[in-house]
């Protein structure tokens, strides 16, 4: 049997470097309480939306690995940008429900403090996939799974596209997991004069 995998989802995963100084000025953010909101989910939101601007070197850094994933995933030569960044705070109990990123064109997460037991990454297959009907699963693999989970390390980023369903389930650690999320958006002006469709965003 020869198949063929047709428009496959491009999950990207890179071990970062974070420089003391930004672990220390994300660190001291995450540490205090009064910094977040709790969400429905039972899991913490930083009210600081905009996180990255406080380490823009980290940012960069960040920025340079979305432009090589514009090219070689997306095949584009245009720059996205983050827009927003923001930490997500899961004391031992909680999780992370299912959910998209909208008004973004790739998001991404980056583990600042975890362990084997804090809560896998999950990634799901999105609903214009599923099969409304089967029979009984007993070949689980690639064609057949709803989803696929991550054991997340300290620095490890997970770059996907925004329409891509995740979660994290349950944290079992002793510990809270940290996390730091983000979304992006071109940048400049992108599209053809040509073909009708540039756009120029500011």
């Amino acid at each position: 049997m020869n198949i063929v995998d047709l428009f496959p989802t491009p999950l990207v995963i890179e071990q970062l470097e974070i420089d003391q100084e930004d672990q220390l000025v994300l660190s001291e953010y995450a540490a205090i309480s009064d910094n977040f909101n709790l969400n429905q989910n039972q899991n913490y939101v930083s009210k600081d939306t905009y996180l990255l601007e406080k380490t823009p070197k980290f940012k960069e850094k960040i920025e340079v690995i979305l432009k090589d994933y514009v090219y070689n995933v997306l095949g584009e030569n245009e720059s996205l940008r983050v827009t927003q960044s923001w930490i997500n705070f899961n004391p031992p109990g909680t999780s992370h429900h299912k959910h998209t990123h909208s008004n973004s064109i790739v998001s991404g997460v980056i583990y600042l403090q975890c362990d084997n037991k804090s809560g896998h990454f999950e990634v799901h297959r999105p609903a214009v996939q599923n099969r409304q009907v089967h029979g009984e699963v007993v070949n689980w693999q690639q064609y057949s799974y709803n989803y696929v989970f991550f054991t997340p390390k300290i620095g490890e980023m997970f770059l996907f596209p925004s329409t891509l369903p995740h979660s994290v389930d349950e944290n079992k650690s002793t510990i809270s997991r940290i996390s730091l999320s983000f979304n992006t958006f071109y940048n400049g002006t992108f599209g053809s004069d040509i073909k009708l469709n540039q756009l120029t965003l500011r």
